[in-house]
């Protein structure tokens, strides 16, 4: 008692140096406290209140949660600083942490309102831990939560990415079961049409969503997209440009919609509007976009060609014997065309645009590459197996897997760590065409260099350097292939794709225009046409814009 009873004393008197902001002070004699060789329970609860509470208050917020976290494990079955801890967690946007004190949350309090639940659901949806967001979404539902169609269309997103169509169409007809006029699982269910070629299907959701209302700028963005534009006179033009005028609309709506107008135009041959249109949508999307930096580019680029040397590749590798394939290069190099092409082989599986190897590099943190030096065989063998695990049993042994994600060509290294039989096939385009493709293109903030010709083709030039690199160390495992000549030949280019992948020859890859599956990239209806030439020099209608750039300086 009387150890107690001086503990409180010593706390007293810290408090009187919090009130005269004496806040270094205070918490060296905290922290003295604290490192006494017995401490009472009662009171090493009240230090540790005590220590958060004054790197709360004076901004030291990241400490803060490290004593918090302290004081939720010493109060043991009391919840409230697992919630508060949440709250922290979230505000400086450490999803981890707010993950794992949410669910110490609901562990203590599992009658807790829904809301908690659809909470924690949402931030293991970010942390790629799909089963578990569903199974949170699940028990948000059982227990009552409001708005419940909101539920179910993020669980059918979940299924979306997860290639579950079926199940993802299932959820947003249940959202819509119960609104009709949800919005949200409207557009979701016009996207996934459009990535299964259900064109007339898409339309009419698309004009569904307008009838309710007729200033949503995705819908009208999307419809710009979904066929061409024959003339100005097009209601499509008209009823974006009428959008434009209003000064309500947000910037990423002016953004999209500028894209989308910029579409039309260059369908009409009117490229001196298109341009202006997509400069314009460029000059918006600045304010969301971090600045490209050259300088960094170039740094990692270096960093990845010294991490991954060939005395690396000597002695660190997994031990999978997999063999899946990556095609990857820039974007709108003709990634997806070839996936499209190869997808008609019974010998090959298409698994889209997979983010799962970007998500393992953000998980390193921003000492990738260096940090792959700290990791050793059991790391890369359990990599393996989790990229796999997200396919179906024996569908990897069956089937080659070919993963079409653009910017892998970044972890090439990498990928030939884990997957030491690996095959890359390295897409690639002119680069004035590559260029004005991807700036006609809006992209996710992450592709800082999308938003400016000379820093695409500063982009182009650095993808360059690294691929040609990475083909200097596995020369028998890299593929090139022009997008030009796909085009213009493709049966002999897939010929040889299929040659160097070790497969016969399967007349079924050509017929890929109205094939009946998902596309889930900007490319959707590009790759249902027939082959077509009009994407060659493509860039000669906006030379005028382009020539003063000089952009070709990139690649000497």
């Amino acid at each position: 008692m009387k150890d107690s009873l001086f503990f409180h004393k010593r706390i007293q008197e810290v408090r009187k140096l919090v009130r005269q902001h004496q806040f270094s002070i205070a918490e060296e004699s905290l922290l003295g406290l604290l490192s006494a060789s017995s401490v009472p329970d009662d009171a090493k609860v009240a230090v540790l209140k005590e220590l958060y509470q004054i790197n709360l208050k004076v901004g030291k917020k990241y400490k803060a949660i490290g004593y918090l976290e302290s004081l939720a494990l010493e109060l043991g079955e009391e919840s409230a600083c697992w919630l508060e801890l949440f709250k922290l967690a979230e505000s400086l946007g450490d999803t981890s942490k707010a993950v794992k004190a949410l669910r110490k949350y609901v562990e203590r309090e599992p009658n807790c309102s829904p809301d908690i639940y659809f909470n924690l659901a949402f931030f293991l949806k970010s942390l790629g831990r799909f089963e578990e967001s569903l199974g949170m979404y699940m028990a948000a539902l059982s227990r009552g939560i409001s708005d419940p169609e909101e539920v179910y269309t993020n669980i059918g997103v979940i299924h979306a990415g997860l290639r579950r169509e079926d199940r993802a169409i299932e959820n947003y007809r249940k959202a819509l079961e119960l609104n009709k006029e949800y919005i949200p699982a409207l557009l979701n269910l016009a996207g996934l049409s459009e990535e299964s070629g259900g064109k007339e299907e898409a339309v009419s959701l698309y004009q569904e969503v307008l009838s309710i209302n007729n200033e949503n700028s995705l819908a009208l963005s999307r419809m710009a997209h979904l066929y061409v534009a024959d003339t100005e006179a097009d209601f499509r033009i008209k009823g974006i440009s009428e959008l434009l005028n209003k000064s309500s609309l947000a910037d990423k709506e002016r953004e999209e919609l500028m894209f989308a107008l910029g579409k039309l135009y260059d369908d009409c041959q009117l490229y001196d509007e298109a341009f202006s249109c997509v400069t314009q949508a460029n000059e918006i999307g600045r304010k969301r976009v971090d600045r490209y930096v050259y300088g960094q580019q170039e740094k990692l680029v270096d960093s990845l060609i010294d991490v991954f040397s060939e005395d690396w590749f000597s002695g660190h590798h997994s031990k999978s014997s997999a063999t899946p394939v990556f095609i990857c290069g820039m974007f709108r190099s003709g990634s997806t065309l070839l996936e499209q092409i190869l997808c008609g082989h019974g010998s090959i599986l298409a698994s889209g645009e997979r983010d799962f190897i970007p998500r393992q590099v953000e998980s390193m943190g921003v000492g990738y590459p260096h940090s792959v030096l700290s990791k050793g065989v059991d790391y890369f063998d359990g990599f393996s197996k989790e990229y796999l695990s997200e396919f179906e049993e024996g569908s990897c042994i069956e089937r080659l897997i070919t993963d079409k994600r653009p910017d892998n060509f970044l972890h090439v290294g990498l990928i030939k760590t884990v997957f030491p039989e690996a095959k890359v096939i390295w897409t690639r385009r002119n680069l004035l065409d590559n260029c004005i493709s991807i700036y006609f293109q809006q992209f996710s903030e992450k592709l800082d260099y999308a938003i400016d010709l000379e820093g695409i083709a500063h982009f182009y030039s650095e993808h360059v350097r690294l691929m040609e690199y990475w083909e200097r160390i596995f020369p028998c495992d890299i593929y090139r292939l022009q997008y030009e000549d796909l085009v213009l030949d493709p049966k002999i280019v897939i010929g040889g794709v299929l040659n160097f992948l070790g497969l016969p020859w399967d007349s079924k890859c050509l017929k890929f225009s109205g094939r009946s599956n998902y596309v889930k990239t900007a490319s959707i209806w590009q790759v249902r046409e027939p082959l077509y030439l009009s994407s060659v020099g493509r860039s000669d209608n906006y030379l005028e814009y382009l020539s003063p750039l000089k952009l070709e300086r990139f690649l000497r």
